[in-house]
């Protein structure tokens, strides 16, 4: 009696222990958590992410304050994370091939110095997407934005001629590249169209990121009788707002890019503005959606991708004038000089 029952024992047991392991293989898997729902939650997307590659430094109230501001407002917009790199030279395909590497769905390289680094950079990394601006650059995940400057410059010309009191005007460039020389050409142009007896003085900085150099061919241009400045040179304009401030209110500053009006406050005729900011923003938006253009895309007066804002130093007449030539401009009757590399 006793041995049965120790046969039936152990086989109660071994019952027991079977059943134990059929309802841990039918069991939840390690690590699953319990929703209350029979389900786990998917996990969270994570963002995508843009670095803006400049070989400018920000702060210069301009053309790449303009970018950098443009790509903090794609992020905001498309819920997107940014990251700014102020690359010195010979260091932009070194950031740009470690951005892809942690996996960056947009790098931007900002202006033409930037351009060989996304040339040599972006085959080697066909999921990710490059945004070129003012250069040139082919490629399957690369579009580059291009700015016809000379058109709004056109207009800022028109009214520097309209109100110089001694007939000379002077631009101060950075570099002699591509937006650099449209800028100028189109001052002069506009200038010359209202009166072609204006004297027209290109001065050349050789740096974008030296405000000394900017002040001293500030001072120089208004030595020769220049009562109105272009600037077209990054953080080096800050000079030339230096020396307008200290020689008055009878000397006037022309910007670009980004409004300009505050930087030499009464002093500013107007600014021959670009799209950058824009142009970034629609660049986020088309890899957010999956719709990414490629190719070399240019932008005008017609599309509002360039544009001169004025201010109260601009008369009526003057704002009418430059109206006018703007339509012009638009339905193709002027031409706006883009290549005289004065």
């Amino acid at each position: 009696m006793k041995t049965g029952m120790k046969k039936m024992g152990a086989l109660l047991l071994c019952l027991a222990m079977l059943l134990a392991l059929l309802a841990g293989c039918g069991g939840k898997e390690t690590g699953q958590q319990d929703t209350g729902s029979g389900s786990s939650a998917p996990p969270e997307a994570e963002a995508k992410k843009v670095v803006l590659v400049t070989p400018q430094k920000l702060g210069d109230k301009a053309c790449v304050d303009l970018s950098w501001a443009g790509v903090q407002a794609g992020c905001e917009q498309y819920g997107w994370e940014a990251k700014v790199i102020e690359a010195e030279e010979g260091e932009y395909e070194d950031a740009m091939r470690s951005m892809a590497e942690e996996g960056y769905d947009l790098i931007i390289g900002l202006f033409s110095a930037t351009q060989d680094a996304v040339i040599r950079t972006a085959p080697d990394y066909p999921d990710t997407k490059f945004f070129l601006i003012n250069g040139e650059a082919e490629g399957d995940n690369i579009q580059c934005a291009q700015f016809w400057c000379n058109e709004s410059s056109f207009l800022c010309g028109v009214a520097a001629a309209m109100k110089t009191q001694t007939g000379k005007i002077a631009a101060i460039r950075g570099a002699d590249v591509g937006d650099n020389i449209r800028f100028t050409a189109g001052f002069f142009h506009g200038a010359r169209t209202v009166n072609p007896d204006i004297e027209c003085v290109p001065m050349i900085a050789g740096s974008f990121e030296d405000p000394t150099k900017g002040k001293e061919l500030a001072m120089l241009a208004m030595e020769q009788g220049c009562d109105i400045i272009m600037q077209i040179c990054a953080k080096t304009s800050m000079g030339i707002r230096e020396a307008l401030t200290e020689a008055g209110k009878d000397k006037l500053y022309v910007g670009i890019d980004t409004d300009e009006s505050d930087n030499v406050p009464g002093q500013v005729l107007g600014t021959s503005a670009t799209g950058y900011d824009t142009a970034i923003i629609n660049a986020i938006g088309e890899v957010d959606s999956g719709n990414f253009q490629t190719g070399i895309i240019w932008h005008g007066l017609a599309d509002g991708g360039v544009y001169m804002i004025e201010t109260d130093l601009c008369t009526p007449e003057i704002m009418e004038a430059v109206h006018g030539y703007e339509e012009k401009i638009i339905n193709g009757e002027i031409q706006v000089d883009a290549t005289t590399n004065w």
